[in-house]
């Protein structure tokens, strides 16, 4: 997902019960309900639980929806604690992908996590399924 996109999600975007999440597509994309995984709805809670305000946006600063410029330069503040050095949003995105697609790899999980995988992809990317590699 790309961080503008993050940025119009919505209480309503995100089913906690059923797993889902509508994300809504930029760049020429088709707007879609994707899987959500368990972990990922775990965090969300706890998310939910400790947030400060109550307004329909999922993620929120102290003035209304966080916006893709204030996300990229949390970022860059946290990488920069941690000790990283010339990383941006932007490739974490690609590197998320990469090390889940090693990961199954490693585990032996595809093609069985295939549809999920699948799921995720841009449509004009998910001819590299096939392959029994990501990388």
């Amino acid at each position: 997902m790309r961080v503008e996109e993050a940025t119009l999600l919505t209480l309503e975007s995100v089913d906690l019960k059923n797993l889902y999440i509508r994300i809504q597509r930029l760049k020429n994309g088709v707007s879609s309900q994707k899987p959500l995984w368990r972990h990922n709805a775990k965090l969300l809670r706890s998310y939910l639980r400790v947030r400060q305000d109550a307004g329909p946006w999922l993620f929120t600063g102290r003035q209304g929806a966080l916006k893709k410029r204030q996300i990229q330069q949390l970022f860059t503040d946290y990488a920069k604690q941690a000790g990283i050095k010339g990383r941006s949003i932007h490739s974490l995105r690609h590197t998320t992908w990469k090390v889940i697609c090693l990961d199954l790899g490693a585990q032996q999980k595809f093609p069985f996590e295939i549809n999920l995988l699948s799921s995720w992809l841009p449509r004009h990317v998910t001819w590299i399924l096939p392959i029994n590699s990501c990388t």
